[in-house]
């Protein structure tokens, strides 16, 4: 599992979102169970992708993130 430490810090304050998409970003392809999200082609642009946050919400135990990728 990755832990997003800078974005749990951030995760009360309006800077969420961009904390937690510089963190994404900071990634690499290998990091990231993404290859199984490619249905239409078996290429992803390491240079390009982009996380879009469609919800999110807070438990006990954890953040939850609902995203997609573009």
């Amino acid at each position: 599992m990755i832990l997003f430490s800078r974005a749990l810090d951030a995760w009360a304050t309006d800077d969420f979102a961009q904390v937690f998409k510089q963190d994404f970003n900071a990634l690499s392809l290998t990091e990231l169970p993404l290859i199984g999200c490619c249905t239409h082609s078996g290429l992803i642009d390491e240079d390009s992708i982009e996380v879009i946050i469609l919800s999110k919400f807070a438990t006990v135990d954890a953040i939850h993130l609902k995203e997609t990728f573009a």
